[in-house]
C-alpha cells in the first residue's frame, strides 16, 4: 500500500514539472490595444475627429515603478464613434498606465487622461494610474477616457507639462582629466556624440560643454548602432572613440568612462576653397634647429592622425577638408621640440592655444583672419612674431625675454594701450637681455607712412632708444 501511494505522488509531481516546462516553453508576449473616448455627458462621449497625423503617447510602468515604455507612440484609427490604437507587445505580467496623451502631428496635446487627485480627476471614471494585466499570448483591450486640453493647464490634469518628448535615461557617466603639475585633474571639455551616416554626412546627437565633474551622458540612441564620442578642450589633443551604447555599458559595468587628455597645440581651422569641393588647409611645423622630432596632427574631421617627422625637406603639413569648418585641429608629439609654427593664408584660424609649446621660437599668422587675442605667456623662447594684416587686437610680451622681431603692420584695429605696453616691454627686455639688431614693424599701410596707435610720448622715446641704442629697425622710420 505504501509503495502504491509513493508511486502516485511521484507521478503527480512529474506531471506538475512537465506542465511547468510546457508552460515555460510556450510562454510568449501578449498584446495590449487601447480604446479611448470622452467621458459620458461630454459632447455625448465622443472625441472630435482627430487631425491627420495624430497619435497616442502612453507611458507604462510595472507596479514597482520600473519604466517599461516612456511616451510610446502608437498610431490611432477611428472605429465608428471611438478611436483605437495599434497593438503594443508586452511580456505577461501586471502593469500601470501612468500617462496617456493624444497629440496631433505637431505634437500638440489635444486630449489627456487626468491623474488621480488632480482637479479634473472627477471628469473620468478611472483616473491614472490605470492598472491592467497581460496574459500569455492574448490581446488585452483597455478602455480609456480622455478630456480635451482646450481651456485647461497641464496641472489641471496633474501633469507638470504636456511635453511628449520623453525624459531620456542616463546612458553612461563621463569624467575628463587633463595633465597638470602633480598629476591629472578633472577638466571641463566639449563633448560631442556623432552618428556617421556616410563619409561626408553625420548627425550630431549631443554637443555640450561640460564642467569639471563626473557628468551623466544622455542622448536618443539605438543600443547596437555605432556612434563616435569626441572630447575637445583647447590645449589638448582631440580624443575620439567609436562605441555602441550596449557594448560601452557592458564595458563600464556602472563605472564612469575616464578620458585622460594629452597636451597639444590647438586651434579652430577654416579651409579655403581653392579647388571645387575641397577646402584646403596647411600648417608649417619645424623643430628647434631642424632637430629630430615627430609631431602628430589630428585635423579634426575624423581622419587618422598624420605623422610629421623632422628633419625634412618639405615643412608643410597639408589637408583638404570636405567642408569649410570650423575644424578642431590638435598637434601633439614632441611639443618640447616644436620651434616654428606658421599658419599661411591657405586657411584661417580662431582661438589658438600655444600653452604646450615651450620651445617655440617663431610664430606666424599674418595676411589672414586670425584670433583677436593671443597668449604667449608659455613661450619664453619666442624670438620672432609675425601677425601682419590680421585681426589681432591685443597680446602681451612681458613673458618673452628673447623676442626681438615683431611684425604688426596693417593691423588698424590693434589696441593703442596694448601697443604702447608692447613697445615698453620690448625696450625693457632689450636692455635687460642685450637684444641688439631687432625689428619692429608698425606701419598702418605700405604707402602712407603713418604708424599704428599712435604711440604715447613715452613709447616714442622707447622706440628711439631701440633704434639708436640697440640698432633695431623701426618701421615706419619717421615716427
Amino acid at each position: 500500500m505504501k509503495k502504491s501511494t509513493s508511486y502516485v505522488f511521484l507521478l503527480f509531481f512529474a506531471m506538475l514539472a512537465l506542465n511547468a516546462c510546457h508552460d515555460e516553453e510556450t510562454a510568449r508576449p501578449g498584446k495590449i490595444k487601447f480604446e479611448f473616448r470622452a467621458p459620458s455627458g461630454s459632447d455625448n462621449g465622443r472625441v472630435a475627429a482627430l487631425p491627420e497625423g495624430s497619435a497616442l503617447y502612453v507611458s507604462i510602468e510595472t507596479p514597482d515603478g520600473e519604466p517599461i515604455e516612456t511616451l510610446k507612440e502608437l498610431a490611432v484609427f477611428q472605429m465608428g464613434e471611438h478611436f483605437i490604437s495599434e497593438t503594443l507587445s508586452l511580456a505577461p505580467g501586471n502593469y500601470n498606465i501612468v500617462s496617456f496623451f493624444i497629440a496631433d502631428g505637431d505634437q500638440e496635446v489635444l486630449y489627456a487622461t487626468p491623474e488621480e487627485g488632480s482637479p479634473l480627476a472627477g471628469a473620468v471614471d478611472d483616473p491614472l494610474p490605470v492598472s491592467f494585466s497581460i496574459e500569455n499570448g492574448e490581446v488585452t483591450n483597455v478602455a480609456m477616457q480622455v478630456v480635451s486640453t482646450s481651456g485647461y493647464e497641464p496641472d489641471d490634469f496633474g501633469y507638470v507639462s504636456f511635453s511628449i518628448v520623453p525624459v531620456l535615461q542616463e546612458l553612461f557617466a563621463l569624467s575628463v582629466f587633463r595633465p597638470e603639475e602633480g598629476g591629472f585633474q578633472l577638466s571641463s571639455a566639449r563633448v560631442i556624440i556623432l552618428h556617421e551616416i556616410t563619409d561626408l554626412e553625420r548627425d550630431t546627437l549631443y554637443d555640450e560643454y561640460l564642467p569639471a565633474a563626473v557628468n551623466g551622458i544622455t542622448f536618443a540612441n539605438e543600443p547596437n548602432v555605432n556612434y563616435t564620442l569626441v572630447v575637445q578642450e583647447h590645449g589638448h589633443m582631440r580624443y575620439s572613440r567609436y562605441f555602441t551604447v550596449e557594448a560601452l555599458q557592458a564595458e563600464l559595468q556602472g563605472q564612469a568612462l575616464v578620458v585622460e587628455l594629452q597636451p597639444g597645440v590647438t586651434f579652430e581651422a577654416w579651409g579655403r576653397d581653392f579647388m571645387l569641393g575641397s577646402y584646403d588647409f596647411e600648417v608649417l611645423l619645424n623643430s628647434v634647429n631642424n632637430s629630430a622630432a615627430t609631431f602628430w596632427v589630428d585635423w579634426g574631421d575624423g581622419g587618422i592622425l598624420e605623422e610629421v617627422t623632422r628633419p625634412a625637406d618639405f615643412l608643410y603639413a597639408y589637408h583638404p577638408y570636405p567642408t569649410p569648418g570650423p575644424h578642431f585641429v590638435s598637434i601633439g608629439g614632441d611639443l618640447d621640440k616644436l620651434g616654428e609654427l606658421n599658419i599661411p593664408n591657405t586657411g584661417y584660424i580662431r582661438e589658438i592655444s600655444l600653452r604646450h609649446a615651450p620651445a617655440l621660437h617663431e610664430f606666424t599668422n599674418g595676411n589672414n583672419f586670425s584670433p583677436r587675442e593671443y597668449d604667449f605667456s608659455h613661450n619664453p623662447e619666442l624670438v620672432s612674431l609675425s601677425l601682419s594684416f590680421s585681426n589681432v587686437e591685443t597680446f602681451n610680451v612681458s613673458a618673452n625675454p628673447r623676442l626681438k622681431f615683431v611684425y604688426l603692420n596693417g593691423n588698424l584695429q590693434f589696441s593703442p594701450t596694448a601697443l604702447n605696453q608692447i613697445i615698453l616691454d620690448l625696450y625693457a627686455s632689450a636692455g635687460t637681455n642685450s637684444l641688439y639688431e631687432g625689428a619692429l614693424w608698425l606701419p598702418v599701410d605700405p604707402i602712407s607712412g603713418d604708424i599704428l596707435g599712435p604711440p604715447t610720448p613715452e613709447a616714442i622715446d622707447a622706440l628711439e632708444a631701440l633704434r639708436d641704442t640697440y640698432n633695431w629697425t623701426i618701421t615706419p622710420a619717421d615716427f
